[in-house]
């Protein structure tokens, strides 16, 4: 009855049109949704800049059709969370988010889609009802085959981290479990990265190195700052260093994290941090 073509320009329309509208009816809805997700903690700022990538990133797939855009590869949600599996983390938060987005953004269609009339705007609907199943279906295809490759259990179960064979002189599992070629004992008699007897929790917190370790003393301001959603020029000013030593800082943390932009970084730091 519509043509697929025209349908899909006024969807792309309609996101990009009213994305200040959509993004606070996304934002508002996220908190009550998820209260203790870490992304409650991100400056108002930095969340309104994600939420404005998440309208655009869907605008370009229901224009192009084209659903390897919008994937849980190097996401780093937390609205399912598996503290033993981060694939699976990000996975099913993915899935989580685009479900939660596609419920908060039904009504928003349905009440401006209607100036071409009642048919039209059923058919926006089911248009992207169907952009977010394929998506769906797309990244359970995506993680299916991560799943099936040789050794991803196994990295998931986290006894292979460093292991280049059964006979390996050192592995956190040796370390762990205090088998013999495991890393020499500190000061108090512990082997390196394994808690005294009776604290549990300390054992894994020392086992744990993460990113934001590797930084040096400015990055890690850089980075809390970053997180905070300042810009380059603020973060430049309230160092008192000028904007190219800023970028130069921000090139060396997005390398460590290996992220490549700030949407990404502040994701991966605040998952790390908490």
């Amino acid at each position: 009855m519509f043509d697929e073509g025209e349908l899909r320009r006024d969807l792309v329309a309609l996101l990009r049109d009213n994305r200040e509208e959509v993004a606070e009816r996304l934002e508002r809805g996220y908190v009550e949704a998820y209260p203790r997700s870490r992304a409650n903690f991100m400056a108002a700022s930095a969340i309104h800049q994600w939420t404005l990538d998440e309208i655009e990133n869907l605008a370009q797939v229901v224009e192009s059709g084209d659903c390897s855009m919008r994937t849980y590869r190097g996401q780093y949600g937390d609205a399912v969370e598996d503290p033993h599996n981060p694939e699976l983390t990000a996975f099913a938060s993915y899935i989580a988010a685009n479900l939660f987005e596609a419920r908060q953004m039904a009504p928003f269609l349905f009440q401006r889609g209607g100036g071409k009339g009642i048919p039209h705007t059923q058919a926006l609907l089911e248009l992207f009802e169907r952009t977010i199943q394929e998506v769906i279906a797309y990244n359970c295809e995506l993680f299916a085959a991560s799943v099936k490759t040789p050794g991803a259990l196994l990295r998931t179960w986290e006894m292979t981290q460093g292991m280049v064979s059964s006979s390996a002189a050192d592995t956190p599992a040796k370390r762990y479990l205090g088998i013999e070629g495991s890393a020499p004992e500190g000061p108090q008699g512990v082997a390196a990265g394994v808690a005294p007897e009776g604290d549990p929790r300390e054992g894994a917190a020392s086992r744990r190195q993460t990113t934001r370790t590797t930084l040096s003393a400015r990055e890690r301001e850089v980075l809390d700052l970053i997180v905070d959603g300042k810009t380059n020029g603020e973060i430049a000013g309230l160092l008192s260093i000028s904007q190219n030593t800023v970028k130069n800082h921000v090139a060396r943390i997005f390398d460590k994290y290996n992220v490549n932009t700030r949407t990404e970084l502040v994701s991966k730091a605040l998952r790390e941090a908490y």
